[in-house]
């Protein structure tokens, strides 16, 4: 990549960031295409320390910044301006940049504002470029474009193209927003024009005798922020289950590599070798030959739903576990722990006023964790029937729960002090919540 301009639109964060970092760790120069420029150069800061933590050091002059709001026209063709007027050749045109909306909205120029971020910028941004992709072409230094995709964009048998519409006036913008809408069905549809324009514009470059490479790449099921526009409970939900979902689903580095395979492969660099396809697992998978109007692979679309639901369910199981083990561990440091001369003071108060209620057996009600730890003071397992009801001593846990014993257990236990240090601990206290010593034995040694 030495010597090559990349353009990488929304690589702030998440795939686009991981993309940008492997091209400027090959030796070349990206241009960070973001709508923030605090979080462009944070971006840039961060990356320039992690690839020196990996002993890889990157110039200044390698990670350059132009302002880009793919959702304004204005703001792209400004875009384009500016990478004229900084006279760098480009070579490789990465479209990114997503995001996923939670409401319906409606952009400046009039335009669906999911449609708007997710297609029509980056429509306008590769026509806009691409005299300048030509003009490397025909100086040997084989361009490419790449669209991030999305299989998403196969569970629509057809596009709408009723949303993809300019509305003028304030009349027309209410009709606009008071339509149904569905995040998940904008997003696919913004996904499938990525994907038809894609064919198109490979289809017009070949007619026109250009070797320019135009694809698309599907990263998988990624965690990334796509979704950080969405109702802040769905946000919050993702959060919850982005550490558990890691066992399942992509990494942004892991995901950046279909992008990656299409956009620096060897044997990609040219039309003859594929152009106008649909990358899935850095292959190209065969997608219909009638336009526009029959249904998606039913294979593919079967595929996505099943690893979406599979990733939900594993990460849900993830965090249910990882809760319940948090608990157990809770329960057992509490049983265990010792208590201190105030505590048990103050239940030896509570003994002597209410000694019936003490002695009444309830049924008991314990976790499998506090299970086995009282099997390892009891000896014999008879007495741990929960129904067990007579003449029985009560057994207290500290989560107040009370577990019956045989009056006689005590004579089966291990000494008190082996638990709690407390040698001058009286019978009392010992048959209320920790088994008295045995008769005494000056050969015995405490076991620690």
């Amino acid at each position: 990549m030495k010597g090559r301009v990349s353009i990488v639109t929304g690589c702030n964060t998440g795939i686009g960031y991981e993309t940008a970092q492997a091209l400027a760790e090959a030796d070349g120069t990206v241009i960070f295409a973001c709508r923030s420029e605090d979080k462009a150069r944070a971006a840039i800061a961060r990356m320039m320390e992690d690839s020196r933590a990996a002993g890889k050091e990157l110039s200044e002059d390698q990670l350059l910044f132009l302002p880009l709001d793919l959702a304004s026209l204005e703001s792209v063709r400004g875009f384009v301006d500016a990478v004229h007027r900084s006279k760098l050749e480009v070579h490789l045109l990465i479209l990114n940049a997503g995001v996923m909306l939670g409401s319906r909205s409606v952009t400046k120029d009039g335009l669906e504002g999911t449609l708007a971020a997710n297609h029509f910028g980056h429509f306008l941004l590769a026509l806009l470029l691409l005299p300048t992709l030509q003009e490397a072409e025909a100086r040997g230094q084989q361009p490419r474009i790449v669209m991030l995709g999305s299989t998403t964009c196969l569970l629509h048998g057809k596009f709408d193209f009723s949303e993809a519409v300019i509305v003028n006036g304030e009349a027309e913008r209410k009709v606009a927003l008071d339509k149904p809408y569905s995040l998940m069905e904008a997003y696919g549809q913004s996904k499938l024009a990525n994907l038809l324009f894609v064919r198109e514009l490979s289809r017009r470059m070949k007619e026109l005798g250009s070797q320019i490479p135009v694809n698309c790449a599907h990263p998988g099921q990624v965690l990334t922020e796509v979704m950080r526009d969405m109702h802040p409970a769905l946000v919050l939900l993702t959060k919850v289950f982005q550490i558990p979902g890691q066992a399942l689903i992509k990494t942004p580095r892991q995901g950046s590599f279909c992008t990656l395979h299409v956009a620096t492969a060897p044997e990609l660099a040219t039309a003859a070798a594929a152009s106008g396809e649909f990358f899935v697992r850095l292959q190209p998978i065969q997608l219909p030959e009638a336009p526009f109007g029959v249904e998606a692979p039913s294979s593919v679309i079967a595929r996505h739903i099943a690893v979406l639901v599979l990733s939900l369910l594993m990460s849900l199981a993830l965090a249910l576990a990882q809760m319940k083990t948090e608990k157990l561990s809770k329960e057992v440091k509490a049983t265990l722990a010792p208590r201190t001369p105030a505590q048990r003071s103050s239940e030896a108060v509570g003994d002597a006023e209410e000694p019936q209620r003490r002695r009444r057996p309830k049924r008991v009600r314990r976790s499998p964790l506090q299970r086995m730890v009282l099997q390892f003071f009891i000896a014999d397992e008879g007495s741990e029937d929960e129904s067990s009801q007579g003449d029985e001593g009560p057994y207290q846990l500290d989560d107040g729960c009370w577990i019956s014993l045989p009056e006689d257990a005590c004579a089966r236990t291990r000494p008190a002090e082996h638990f709690i240090g407390d040698k001058n601990i009286s019978q009392a206290e010992s048959n209320r919540g920790i088994p008295a010593p045995p008769e005494d034995n000056e050969d015995d040694e405490p076991v620690g």
